[in-house]
Parts: structure tokens; C-alpha cells; sequence
């Protein structure tokens, strides 16, 4: 046979093998060859770290503490502004109360140390006096008085403790916030004591008139014996309060009804003699 005629019979035998059915009803599908992929390395983001500063971190300052639970949801803009002052990032909402707490002073970088200390100073001055002030109390620091209560006198004042963050030696809140709460718990407890007690002597009260009316029904005798006995009881007690009575008239107890006071008689004037006089006459 020709080579012709052998290459005919492998194409057709080829060709018989992609089209044979794998099973009733189903033809064998032709296999692609393989397509070369290439996967690109995603830059892994930069692990957040709090430095330690020379100063004590804020959740160890009872004050501060306190006026970052008080924060609400709507106020977070300020916390962002002192996040980004702290470590140079906004900061996320579900982690920058935590971040803000761990804070123990503002680090510099020896050879950019002037630098960054003026950029501090700059993201706080451009603050307005009011975001200031809320700054200073949320760090539990004075707004100042006189030439203290300057704008430039409060970003220094600002710098200097994030730069080294410590006690302002103001009354401690909490432990104030928790006395008053102690307190309160106190004068509940004292005023539902004395409800009960209250209470409780009307409740014996009534008791014992409730008592004392089903004592008495109860002795009322049944018996013609005891009833007399009972009678005569009665009659010795009223003869006593018969006498007693007698003696408490006698000794002028009793009350006894005035006579009505006559009116003085009219003596005859001068004048009334002579009327009298002439009429007589007459």
C-alpha cells in the first residue's frame, strides 16, 4: 500500500475516535489545550503600630478615660482630627477610641524631629477655637483665662502634653460619677426599707383590729350559766361607772345651764320727773 493510503486510514481512524459516543445520546467533547495564567503579587498593606511615648497612656488617666465613653457616634470628627495628630491617619471608626487610649506621647524621628513637631503644630493650629476648646476637655485640660486663653497659648498647651501626656491633677471624675451613683443606690434602698417597714406595721395593724373584733365575737358565751355569769359581770361595771359619775358631778364636773342676766332698771332722769309731774297736773 501507498503511504498515501496509511495516512488516510490513521486520519480516518482519528477521526472516528473524537466522534465515537462516551455513552447513548453523548458525543466526546475535543480537549482544549491548556492557557498559561499569571497571577500579580498584591502589596500587603503596612501593620499599624503604636509607639511608646515618654509619657502615661490616656487609658490609664481615669479623667480622659471617662470623656471618651461620653463621645457620641456624631461627635468622631474630633476624635479623627486628634488620631490623625497622634499617628498621622484618620484612624477607622470601630478602632480609633482604642488607638486614642494606647497613645502615651508623640514620637519624632531624630533626624526629622524639628519637622515633625512642625507639623504638629500646624495640624493643630489650624483647628477653629471651637474644636480647640472640645480638645482640651476631652484631654481634661484647662481652656485658660486672660492671655492663657489665647489661641496660640492653647496650641502650646496642647503640644506640650501630647508630647509627654500625664495626670492634670483635677478631681477624679469617675470615682465622683461612681460615689454619686453609690449614693443613689443607698437612699433607693433606705426609702424601699422604710415603705416596707411602713407597710408592714399597717398590715399588723389591721391584723390585730381584725383580731381583736373576732376575739371579741368569739367569747360571747352559748350557755345560760355563762351568759348570767357574763350579766353580772356587766351590771358590777356599770354600777362602778354609775358611782364614779355621781362623784365627778358633785365636784363640779358636770355642766351646769346659766340664767340669763337681767338688764339694769332705768333710773328716772330729772327731766322725766317733771314730764311725769304734768301730766298728773293735766
Amino acid at each position: 500500500p501507498s503511504p498515501h493510503a496509511h495516512t488516510m486510514v490513521e486520519e480516518q481512524t482519528m477521526a472516528e475516535e473524537q466522534t465515537t459516543p462516551m455513552a447513548e445520546g453523548r458525543v466526546a467533547r475535543e480537549r482544549k489545550p491548556p492557557v498559561a495564567t499569571y497571577q500579580v503579587d498584591t502589596p500587603t498593606k503596612k501593620e499599624f503600630v503604636i509607639p511608646q511615648g515618654l509619657g502615661t497612656k490616656l487609658r490609664d488617666i481615669p479623667n480622659i478615660d471617662l470623656n471618651l465613653t461620653k463621645v457620641k457616634p456624631d461627635e468622631y470628627e474630633l476624635l479623627k482630627l486628634l488620631h490623625r495628630i497622634m499617628y498621622r491617619t484618620p484612624g477607622k471608626q470601630s478602632v480609633i477610641k482604642r488607638h486614642i487610649r494606647e497613645f502615651s506621647g508623640l514620637v519624632y524621628e531624630a533626624v526629622d524631629a524639628d519637622k515633625e513637631r512642625a507639623k504638629t503644630e500646624d495640624l493643630i493650629s489650624r483647628a477653629y477655637g471651637k474644636t480647640l476648646d472640645q480638645m482640651l476637655d476631652l484631654l481634661d485640660l484647662s481652656r485658660g483665662a486672660g492671655p492663657e486663653a489665647v489661641k496660640l497659648a492653647k496650641v502650646a498647651r496642647l503640644i506640650k502634653f501630647l508630647e509627654k501626656p500625664e495626670e492634670s491633677g483635677n478631681k477624679n471624675q469617675k470615682e465622683a460619677a461612681d460615689e454619686k451613683k453609690e449614693k443613689a443606690a443607698a437612699k433607693r434602698e433606705k426609702v424601699a426599707g422604710q415603705k416596707e417597714k411602713i407597710a408592714a406595721k399597717k398590715s399588723k395593724q389591721a391584723g390585730a383590729k381584725t383580731k381583736a373584733g373576732a376575739g371579741s365575737a368569739a367569747v360571747l358565751p352559748d350557755d345560760v350559766a355563762a351568759i348570767k355569769e357574763r350579766l353580772l359581770k356587766l351590771n358590777a361595771e356599770q354600777a362602778v361607772l354609775l358611782k364614779k359619775l355621781e362623784k365627778v358631778v358633785k365636784a363640779g364636773g358636770g355642766t351646769k345651764r346659766k340664767a340669763p342676766a337681767k338688764s339694769p332698771k332705768k333710773t328716772p332722769t330729772k327731766k322725766s320727773k317733771r314730764a311725769a309731774a304734768e301730766e298728773e297736773e293735766e
